[in-house]
């Protein structure tokens, strides 16, 4: 059985999901059903982690090899991939090495989203869960604690956005023109855009006609309040009446309801007052992140989304 030669490797909160989505779409993709196996996570064996409700998420481990080849197929003919989503790889020590080491040839999608952003919405997922019962800024400073605890990775709010070290070390193993590096707020804003870049990037041709986004993007939208539950539950019963409206009809209104969303997350400078909050925090691996060439300017825009 094949192992898969594409892989989305971080970040967690990143618009990953929607990619994935968006990839499977192009007929010389295939991307696995199963989203995050987490197999180059592991050297064989399940982790046991030990935070609230981390027992769930360790059962999600495809740890065999067997298991993990059979998710993947590739499409049929030459020049194809077959392709999965693990967001923890970018910054897992382990995981890139052990890709190499398997698939030398492989293409790594690494999505990259404004670091303090991407650390409220995990906490705000994890917090929606019930996992969660610190505020955010008592959960950031709590992460060295969870972390000798051995906690799993999702609470390292902190440092899975530390993009400049693991893009350095992701470097050192694999050459830079097998690695292609795009930020989750273009992939939210207009997807179509940096998917063609990807398809590009890939050697395929572009997809033939538009991409169906029929979906909000939960991992940059995720609804923490009453106002964006609403909106939540609005874009939901567009879905269902998916039959009966044409579709530029639900592409119009599903466009108003994300921009209201967006406004809705970044209501009162809500994220420019966590960006000024914790620039500290993020500043000297963001020099490390543009050391590298990656462009985040756009990240200090004030209508970058907060949840």
């Amino acid at each position: 059985m094949p192992l898969p030669n594409l892989f989305i490797i971080g970040a967690p909160k990143c618009a990953t999901t929607s990619l994935h989505r968006y990839l499977d779409q192009h007929p010389r993709i295939s991307m696995s059903a199963v989203k995050e196996p987490k197999f180059f996570l592991t050297d064989g064996s399940r982790p046991r982690h030990r935070g609230p409700g981390d027992d769930r998420a360790d059962r999600a481990y495809v740890v065999r090899r067997d298991t993990y080849e059979a998710l993947f197929e590739y499409p049929p003919g030459t020049g194809g991939y077959a392709g999965e989503s693990t967001p923890y790889y970018l910054w897992d020590p382990h995981a890139v090495p052990r890709i190499r080491a398997l698939v030398p040839e492989a293409r790594l999608l690494a999505v990259l989203r404004e670091p303090t952003l991407r650390a409220y919405s995990n906490w705000a997922d994890l917090r929606e869960q019930g996992r969660e019962k610190l505020d955010f800024a008592s959960a950031m400073a709590a992460e060295e604690e969870r972390r000798r605890l051995d906690w799993e990775p999702f609470w390292l709010y902190r440092e899975l956005g530390l993009y400049g070290r693991q893009l350095t070390r992701l470097f050192t193993v694999f050459p830079r023109e097998q690695v292609k590096v795009l930020l989750a707020e273009d992939l939210a804003e207009a997807p179509d855009g940096p998917v063609a870049e990807v398809f590009a990037f890939l050697g395929l041709e572009p997809l033939d006609g538009a991409l169906h986004d029929e979906r909000l993007n939960q991992t940059m939208y995720k609804p923490v309040d009453r106002k964006s539950r609403m909106l939540e539950a609005l874009f939901e019963r567009g879905q269902r009446a998916r039959p009966v409206v044409p579709r530029a009809v639900r592409r119009i209104a599903r466009e108003v309801v994300r921009r209201q969303l967006r406004s809705q997350a970044t209501s009162g400078s809500h994220g420019s007052r966590l960006r000024h909050d914790y620039v500290g925090v993020f500043t000297e691996d963001r020099r490390s992140l543009e050391s590298l060439g990656v462009d985040v300017t756009r990240w200090d825009r004030n209508d970058a989304p907060s949840a």
